[in-house]
């Protein structure tokens, strides 16, 4: 498993799809926070820019998944792995791990850059000083954007098809924005929690809102084991692949 993480790090250090992808996870929360700084309603600003930069850079993290990981089975490249003796634990785990890491890293500076530029309203500023279980909140962010990425990973290694894979993940993400216009058309009870708990609007509810360590660890369980799933779904398809 660590020679296949090792190598997918390096092709994807050397590949041009990474560089797209983090220019987009620099530029758009530099432009969505500067947009967010200057419209008039400051609070509906600071919702809408942390709901357009987790909804963003969502988008950018399927598309860098499904197309890297798809285009290694059409042009065969994959093959190589199975043909060096590695087993489908290593090639299923290497990758994902080696795209976890890039993920994470990518998302995280798209998260400060976000952070930083909106400490500079005062309102923002007064919000986040002023709440409990600042570290809690992070993890649980961290923790539910890596269930969105395991989920784009799965995809990606089931369907092996670039078209098909971005589809059905972005279905699968768009889940969580149906839920919230279910809510905002016919009341559900606990809607805000429940579209907390899958992902939707995820990093505006945990930075903005008040909340309790109840809820972000419940947030957390149902996060992991949706992962655990995920995982054991994307394994055994993998084991049964025909290379």
């Amino acid at each position: 498993m660590s020679n296949i993480f090792k190598a997918m790090i390096y092709r994807i250090l050397k590949s041009k799809i990474l560089v797209y992808t983090l220019l987009c996870s620099v530029v758009f929360p530099f432009v969505l926070s500067f947009v967010g700084l200057w419209s008039e309603n400051e609070e509906q600003a600071l919702y809408g820019t942390w709901d357009n930069f987790f909804f963003i850079e969502n988008l950018v993290f399927l598309v860098f998944v499904c197309a890297y990981n798809c285009a290694d089975y059409k042009n065969k490249t994959i093959n190589f792995e199975v043909m060096n003796g590695h087993s489908p634990l290593a090639i299923f785990g290497g990758r994902t791990f080696a795209f976890v890491v890039f993920v994470e890293v990518m998302f995280n500076v798209g998260f400060a850059i976000t952070h930083f530029m909106l400490k500079t309203n005062l309102m923002y500023a007064s919000i986040v000083s002023n709440h409990q279980f600042g570290v809690l909140r992070i993890v649980t962010i961290e923790v539910i954007l890596l269930t969105y990425l395991i989920y784009y990973v799965v995809c990606s290694f089931v369907l092996r098809n670039t078209l098909f894979a971005l589809v059905v993940s972005w279905m699968g993400s768009a889940f969580s924005g149906i839920v919230v216009l279910l809510d905002d058309i016919v009341y559900l009870p606990n809607g805000d929690r429940l579209s907390t708990i899958i992902g939707a609007n995820t990093v505006k509810f945990i930075m903005l809102d008040e909340t309790t360590v109840s809820k972000l660890l419940l947030t957390i369980l149902i996060s992991v084991s949706f992962s655990i799933v995920l995982l054991v779904i994307g394994f055994k398809n993998v084991s049964k692949q025909e290379f």
